[in-house]
């Protein structure tokens, strides 16, 4: 069975990219730094309303890594008929980056969440809640041998605490192992996961040639890549999915075809504009790290490692049931001075064209030139 469109993403814009972007090997000075955003976002459905914000900031070191990071996020629905808020959130995020003489030794990040709900419908573990404390504890430590990476060891550990059952508390560890050929070049990353999840990742000439393991549920998986100039054409998965890619020439994404046993189930289109992303500012490049490493919190991140400029419009096309089902997102910027997005407004269209909300962001700049 196909997998879902969250997976496929996260492989369209993390693993498949991974090694794509030849800019990032030698990165443009920056004119302005890129230091967060606020987001408001609100969406609609009949009576029911909800409201998101996101206060996200970075703090860089002087040869623009990340130092620190922290968020704060609210989520409220509202029943506007009953003028009721039937779910609330509070989430406040940290993360904290640690060098040894320019190394990347240690990533410490933690969360905590608050949520409450007018019913029983806060997903638990196997239960429901109507209030639930959420800590989480997350520790990424980086281990090197004559200047490159060895292994990478995460820990995760979650502390629950509902408010009609026993608190509880998760633990969830992996690692993964760098192989090197005879030239140090990388040709493998072992990953082994506490939850039984485990794969192995080939690489050749810096670019993935093939991800083969098993996943949490047992079931084993193998993904193909193949590339064009340097960038990820096509990914083909055991499965019968397949996902391609179309690129301009500035090296912008442009499409993304998903197919199941060759024919075709979805599609996703995007067009940019000629400003350069705010992001951009921050390098994926690491002494010692043989591939790009990503962090979160930069909007649209996923997309941020094939794309050169901002996004405009984006436009889904599925055609998994009989009716093709078209959805559309438009983005519309003010930019700086220098010429990088000021503020963003999203608006969403179902396929009928009726709107389904928005968002407003208001990005975060310092040392512009």
């Amino acid at each position: 069975m196909m997998k879902n469109l969250r997976f496929y993403l996260q492989v369209i814009f993390t693993v498949a990219t991974a090694a794509s972007c030849s800019l990032e090997d030698h990165p443009p000075q920056p004119s302005c730094t890129y230091l967060g955003y606020f987001l408001v976002q609100q969406a609609h459905n009949g009576a029911v309303k909800n409201v998101f914000n996101d206060d996200y900031n970075i703090d860089q070191t002087s040869d623009h890594h990340p130092k620190k990071t922290t968020a704060l996020r609210t989520n409220v629905t509202r029943d506007t008929v009953r003028g009721v808020d039937t779910y609330t959130s509070a989430d406040s995020d940290q993360s904290l980056y640690t060098y040894d003489d320019g190394y990347l030794i240690q990533i410490a990040r933690t969360d905590i969440t608050d949520q409450q709900s007018e019913k029983d419908n806060i997903f638990f573990l196997q239960s429901r809640t109507k209030k639930l404390h959420t800590e989480t504890s997350e520790i990424t430590d980086f281990k090197y041998e004559n200047g490159m990476l060895q292994e990478a060891n995460f820990k995760q550990t979650i502390t629950y605490t509902p408010s009609n059952i026993a608190a509880a508390t998760t633990i969830l560890t992996n690692k993964k192992e760098y192989q090197y050929d005879s030239q140090g070049h990388l040709k493998a990353v072992v990953f082994t996961e506490s939850a039984g999840a485990n794969s192995i990742t080939y690489y050749d000439n810096g670019l993935i040639t093939s991800i083969t393991g098993v996943d949490q549920y047992g079931r084993s998986f193998t993904e193909t890549f193949e590339y064009k100039d340097g960038v990820t054409k096509k990914i083909t998965n055991s499965d019968g999915g397949a996902q391609e890619f179309t690129y301009d020439q500035k090296g912008n994404m442009t499409l993304i075809e998903i197919t199941w046993n060759g024919v075709k189930k979805s599609q996703y289109q995007f067009w940019y504009d000629d400003s350069p992303k705010p992001g951009s500012s921050i390098s994926i490049t690491y002494k010692g790290i043989p591939t790009p490493l990503f962090i979160t919190g930069i909007p649209q991140n996923r997309q941020r490692y094939d794309e050169v400029n901002n996004t405009v419009k984006n436009e889904t096309t599925s055609w998994e049931t009989q009716t093709t089902l078209i959805a559309t997102i438009d983005f519309t910027y003010t930019y700086n001075a220098n010429k990088y997005p000021a503020t963003r407004i999203d608006s969403w269209n179902n396929d009928n064209g009726v709107n389904r909300g928005f968002s407003k962001l208001a990005y975060k700049y310092g040392g512009c030139q």
